[in-house]
């Protein structure tokens, strides 16, 4: 896609390159301009119809503090094709008055390599399509890091579509933990295939007032369908860590895929998958049809994974799967009481050492996969539960499969190990690979866990990549921890104490 590429800064480094089409305006000290405000204002910016007609507005390289032209609000109505750089990536500070941008209705517009510090935000973008933020730093600011949709009654398509933010920080915006102040807020979708996908790839979201990053619908169940929700959003090689509230809150959000992602230190769970708010109607279906998958989550004080959070929520069938999940203080992952979670498939977790405080409470025992109160059918399986403070498994309703405990209600509990010691290579150094004569390679799960009709229907979803088959996972039941971040986890035949990182992640130090 083109929205995929940034070859701008690149070209316009070339001696002798010039621009066959669009026009190019520099703002600054000495530019065309004297802020970014008045740029876009010119008549013949932003009006390209494709590619070629592509607007370039350069910002000089400076620091521009709250009281410069630079940091006024810059308000966009339909403009297309535009692209706001900086004379270098990374080489633009700017503190803004307030909100940096507003923009709304446009399509094909690109921010790249601009740092924001202070004010309430980058910004604000309504009924736009395929937008790119690209290198942004965006620190310290009154309230979220940057909010695709958020109009007062959440609108159809508010947050719009087919958006990518790669390679950009949020961090330490807002202070407040129930008051929006998130990383990234994605709001109502326009989504309607898999191929307008929202994509966060490597990025950073540390220290936010409340989520690191939220995808939501609507506030209440009068807008509780298709067409108000969060939806089509991936979520991948991300560094999500001490957050205010959760690392990651799905909410009244469908067919996301939460993966490959470092979730550390969130002062509740690494990862929510909520209901809307507010809400007690029966007919609600709430969050469903989530893919969280070969996410590293470690130390967060509360739960690792939560699902069924908020007033009201059924029909989830969510995949929990291939995720490690190390030393959380209440639950490994967890299905809160009452909540009517249905359909949820658990397979091939690896969920060690969750603190908790050894009593029998769900909430704060200390369980590593306590399912309770379901009313629909729930399987967990294939999961590795070990040195948890209370039991690896706590379930009190009869509708959830959970394995290798004493057959109760008629239940299925084979094929999860939680009884010995698994024989992890060298944890204290986060390997948990298996060894070769660990028992647990004896219970590798052979069944069926999707149907044929399901693996169908998640992948047209989520995408063919889905890592999926009627067995479970598609990849080695060692690879579920092989995940991608330097230090993390050692592989096998490699020195232990210092694992080689992958050649294709480049997070930023």
């Amino acid at each position: 896609m083109k929205y995929y590429i940034f070859l701008v800064s690149l070209l316009l480094s070339c001696p002798g390159f010039s621009l066959a089409a669009g026009s190019t305006a520099t703002v600054g000290p000495s530019g065309d301009y004297p802020s970014i405000a008045s740029a876009v204002a010119r008549q013949d910016i932003g009006d390209g119809m494709d590619e070629s007609e592509r607007d370039i507005i350069i910002i000089q390289n400076g620091a521009y503090a709250e009281n410069s032209a630079m940091a006024t609000f810059v308000d966009v109505a339909g403009e297309n094709y535009i692209t706001i750089m900086p004379e270098t990536v990374g080489g633009v500070s700017i503190t803004p008055a307030a909100l940096l941008f507003r923009w709304q209705h446009s399509e094909f517009a690109k921010i790249q390599g601009i740092n924001v510090n202070g004010g309430a935000g980058l910004g604000v973008f309504l009924f736009n399509n395929n937008f790119a933020l690209d290198s942004c730093n965006v620190l310290n600011t009154s309230a979220f890091g940057v909010q695709f949709g958020g109009d007062a009654l959440k609108s159809v398509g508010a947050a719009g579509h087919s958006h990518l933010i790669a390679n950009c920080k949020f961090n330490y915006n807002g202070n407040n933990v129930d008051g929006g102040h998130h990383g990234i807020l994605i709001q109502n979708t326009a989504a309607a295939s898999w191929a307008q996908k929202i994509v966060v790839d490597n990025c950073e979201l540390s220290g936010n007032g409340e989520d690191g990053i939220q995808t939501a619908g609507a506030l209440d169940n009068s807008h509780a369908d298709e067409d108000h929700i969060a939806a089509y959003v991936e979520i991948k090689n991300c560094r999500i860590n001490d957050n205010g509230e959760n690392g990651v809150d799905l909410k009244a959000s469908r067919y996301v895929r939460v993966h490959h992602n470092e979730i550390n230190g969130n002062t509740a769970a690494a990862i929510v998958i909520h209901s809307p708010e507010n809400t007690g109607e029966p007919g609600n279906t709430g969050s469903f049809k989530n893919a969280i998958y070969n996410n590293r989550i470690t130390g967060n004080l509360s739960r690792g994974i939560q699902t069924g959070d908020g007033d009201y929520t059924r029909l989830s069938n969510n995949l929990i799967f291939n995720n490690v999940i190390i030393g959380n203080a209440s639950g490994g992952i967890w299905a809160a009481g009452g909540k009517r979670v249905g359909g949820d498939k658990v397979f091939n977790n690896t969920v060690v050492s969750t603190r908790g405080d050894g009593t029998t409470s769900s909430w704060m025992g200390g369980w590593g996969i306590p399912y309770e109160e379901t009313t629909l059918d729930n399987q967990v399986i294939g999961n590795i539960v070990y040195n948890n403070a209370n039991p690896g498994f706590k379930n009190i309703c009869t509708f959830t499969k959970i394995n290798n405990l004493l057959d109760n209600d008629g239940q299925n509990w084979a094929y999860n190990y939680y009884t010995d010691a698994p024989c992890f290579i060298m944890p204290d150094k986060d390997d948990y690979h298996l060894s070769p004569d660990s028992d647990v390679r004896k219970l590798i799960y052979s069944g069926q866990i999707l149907t044929p009709g399901q693996v169908t229907d998640y992948k047209t979803l989520m995408g063919d990549d889905l890592p999926i088959s009627e067995n479970g996972a598609t990849v080695d039941f060692d690879d579920r921890i092989r995940l991608f971040f330097p230090g993390a986890y050692s592989y096998e035949g490699e020195d232990h104490a210092s694992p080689a990182a992958p050649a294709n992640l480049h997070i930023a130090d």
